[in-house]
């Protein structure tokens, strides 16, 4: 099979997980808005992104928890919902929803046993104000995540400081250290601040981004391959700080896959 047939088909699954998403999510009047690359899909190709292979969603985080709230009862049986709480060899703070009996090879650390194509959700927290503060709040995140990685995966290999910050670690349950991330990743949702952030951003792309919440929420509609999916209202001043000139396509040479290995459609068939 190609390379475009296979993102066709991987495309066709996505679409699947993201309808079944905005099913729950409507049924239980919670906004969400279409992320990062899925929402420069909607704007600027009515849909994914041609060579694009994965779908983003986020939350404020009011409605990431109503979701999480509802979905296991709600989820139908194709698909299953990964989290740190499920499979205590997934470390990442978000969570995926997962089509289940498909195969989405990526590299990394993650051990999961759900290896399946999945659209990930983001919860998106409110963030001080002052510039100096948000700094702090996103290197505090970013120190908790890499110390519950590295107890997670018991991968203290190299470097000697990971070795000695193993030691220390030994002696901390790892539920105590999530549990004061996440005390870190809501601290400022109950303030007045005006701006929200995706912690993931600055661990993906490796820079600070923050955004007005007026601009986040409330959702509007947008259609995204011919079905009408919610995006964040101030889409277009997102996109500018996101992208810059989002309009503008990208060199040919950028425009690469992501996935690794043989991605596999149906895990229950056998060839005769």
């Amino acid at each position: 099979m190609t390379k475009d047939l296979i993102l066709q088909q991987l495309h066709s699954v996505l679409f699947e997980i993201l309808y079944e998403f905005d099913r729950i999510c409507r049924k239980h009047s919670i906004q969400y808005f279409l992320d990062s690359g899925t929402a420069l899909g909607a704007v600027r190709h009515g849909g994914f992104i041609p060579w694009d292979d994965d779908i983003d969603v986020g939350m404020l985080r009011s409605e990431y928890e109503k979701f999480l709230s509802v979905v296991q009862t709600e989820l139908s049986d194709k698909f299953v919902l990964l989290s740190s709480d499920s499979d205590s060899s997934y470390f990442k703070y978000h969570v995926k929803l997962v089509r289940k009996n498909t195969l989405f090879p990526e590299g990394g650390t993650d051990n999961s046993q759900h290896h399946g194509i999945y659209i990930d959700i983001f919860p998106f927290d409110k963030v001080p104000e002052d510039e100096i503060k948000r700094k702090k709040v996103v290197r505090k995140v970013l120190i908790l995540r890499n110390c519950i990685r590295l107890k997670r995966t018991n991968n203290n290999k190299g470097k000697l400081t990971l070795k000695i910050l193993y030691i220390f670690l030994k002696l901390v349950p790892l539920r105590l250290l999530e549990k004061y991330q996440n005390k870190v990743f809501i601290k400022y949702n109950d303030t007045t601040s005006k701006f929200v952030t995706c912690y993931f951003y600055k661990m993906l792309v490796g820079r600070d981004l923050y955004f007005p919440i007026s601009v986040m929420n409330p959702s509007v509609e947008i259609l995204f391959e011919g079905h009408s999916f919610m995006i964040m209202n101030g889409y277009n001043d997102y996109l500018k700080i996101m992208y810059d000139n989002y309009l503008q396509l990208p060199p040919k040479d950028k425009r690469t896959f992501h996935f690794e290995g043989n991605i596999v459609f149906d895990t229950t068939y056998k060839k005769v």
